[in-house]
């Protein structure tokens, strides 16, 4: 949400759903780890009470001195991890109901916004910030990378390097095509 004052705020929002006949009492754990694995591990616990259907949940962390994600060519990429561990009880089974599942994901932080220019001299009156620095977006179009859904991961690492090393560091996937697979975001 915001980065100031040697600190981030980062906001974590997630579905939890149940497909089950009989309702739930979920509770768990939400952490986010370090990018270099070395620094404290933040935690929240949560509890829904009994429920099936849908519940969305947001739990706020204060990430104190962040370490700043930026774009290609500006600086390092580093990327924390957020994981997600929920547990169930079924109650009309009591304790031999439990199960659970989990949820992992990295994520950088950073800021990111559009400025009106400095002397408006542009022809668009607009630059883009990242971590409150202008910069010069050198951007391209991504295209569906095989027409027939062969989405290998060496593929798009090969493929997503050449954009690095011609210095692209802000891609648009196309709307009107493939929905882009984790694989692509990973390989980004």
């Amino acid at each position: 949400r915001s980065i100031e004052d040697g600190k981030a705020i980062v906001d974590v929002a997630f579905t939890l759903r149940s497909y089950a006949m009989y309702p739930f009492d979920l509770t768990g754990t939400v952490e986010i780890r370090p990018p270099d694995g070395a620094g404290e591990v933040l935690s929240q616990d949560f509890r829904t009470g009994y429920f099936n259907g849908a519940q969305r949940r947001r739990l706020t962390f204060e990430i104190p001195d962040p370490q700043l994600w930026w774009p290609n060519g500006m600086g390092e990429q580093p990327l924390y991890t957020l994981r997600i561990d929920a547990r169930a009880v079924e109650h009309h089974r009591g304790d031999a109901g439990h199960s659970s599942d989990e949820c992992e994901l990295r994520f950088g932080i950073r800021t990111l916004e559009m400025r009106p220019t400095p002397d408006g001299r542009w022809k668009y009156d607009w630059i883009f910030a990242v971590n409150g620095r202008p910069f010069f977006a050198k951007g391209s179009n991504w295209m569906p990378i095989d027409q027939m859904l062969r989405l290998d991961p060496e593929h798009y690492n090969r493929l997503l390097q050449r954009a690095a090393d011609s210095h692209i560091n802000m891609l648009r996937p196309w709307g009107a095509g493939l929905l882009e697979t984790d694989a692509f975001y990973e390989a980004c």
